[in-house]
């Protein structure tokens, strides 16, 4: 059905086929390129993963729906609407997906606290606190040593 072309915008939105595109697309959990909507202020953030860090680019959702309107690998699906039907972006469907990664506004908080109200863009500590213990005076001399 769903690659038929028999499905309105919302039926697609609720296939395993469509969800599994939208977890790839936003690049949920992965730390990697991936896009989520901001409230404030409202917008689209996508996150462009570097070789040296996270990039975060803000666009509204005009300047959003153009960026991702140009891209030739997106994901096309067939969803019937009036007039027959229509191979739609991913992107323009996840646009009014209820269930689509928001957040209120983007954080750095090295409290190392879950939110799923605010993106905390703070990377993450390499070693966790209970990972390290103080050096001993011995240890520290050593270590000066070489």
């Amino acid at each position: 059905m769903l690659w038929r072309g028999e499905l309105s915008r919302a039926k697609v939105r609720e296939t395993p086929d469509y969800k599994e595109y939208r977890e790839t697309f936003e690049g949920f959990g992965k730390g990697q390129h991936g896009f989520f909507k901001l409230l404030h202020p409202v917008g689209y953030v996508r996150i462009v993963q570097e070789e040296l860090g996270r990039e975060y680019v803000f666009n509204k959702a005009p300047a959003f729906e153009e960026l991702t309107r140009g891209w030739h690998d997106m994901p096309l699906f067939p969803v019937k609407g009036l007039g027959g039907v229509h191979n739609v972006p991913i992107a323009e469907i996840w646009l009014d997906d209820p269930d689509k990664r928001v957040y209120e506004r983007i954080i750095f908080d090295p409290s190392e606290k879950e939110s799923t109200r605010y993106y905390n863009c703070f990377p993450a500590f390499i070693h966790k606190k209970a990972d390290v213990a103080p050096m001993s005076e011995a240890e520290f001399a050593e270590s000066a040593m070489g």
